[in-house]
């Protein structure tokens, strides 16, 4: 039976884990998205408009990817060492996610990598994309880690790193 497209791009992706280097391992998996979305235009930065704004920007964004709540993703975590450099902890995440029932942990040197088969309803996507908003900011809560959703049905993607932009395949 042939590979679907999104275990093709999980497939792809899945090498990059062997890297050491952070930075090439962000932007090789960065690479494989065929769509960037500016987010919070024209609002201040470090202002709590703007952040409201970016988190409903991109939960709209989020939501027109992922439209079906039983929908079985991967969630790729990158972890650093606490206390990262805006003040954020790694704990936030987690207390955001229901099921850890199918874990993968891959233990790098500066940071490790989990790898979580799940449900998307068993993740408040929405306050883990308002953290994500709030970590440069200094609002609380905030988040420590580098987070990727793939579906594990389909083609579809998504990734935000900061309050500037996400990272999308799939509309």
């Amino acid at each position: 039976m042939p590979l679907k497209e999104n275990e093709m791009l999980i497939k792809e992706i899945n090498p990059y884990f062997k890297l050491e280097d952070i930075s090439i391992l962000i932007r090789s998996i960065n690479n494989h998205f065929d769509k960037i979305y500016e987010l919070g235009g024209g609002f201040e930065n470090g202002t709590e408009k703007r952040v409201e704004i970016v988190t409903k920007q991109s939960i709209e964004l989020f939501e027109k990817i992922f439209e079906d709540n039983n929908e079985k993703i991967v969630l790729v975590i990158f972890e650093f060492p606490e206390p990262n450099p805006f003040g954020a902890s790694n704990s936030y995440l987690y207390t955001q996610i229901k099921e850890f029932s199918n874990i993968r942990k891959i233990e790098k040197k500066g940071f490790n990598i989990n790898i979580l088969d799940l449900k998307l309803k068993d993740i408040n996507y929405k306050n883990i994309l308002k953290s994500i908003a709030n970590t440069e900011m200094g609002f609380e809560p905030a988040l420590g880690q580098i987070i990727y959703f793939f579906s594990n049905v389909s083609p579809k993607a998504f990734g935000m790193l900061d309050d500037r932009s996400c990272k999308i395949n799939g509309i």
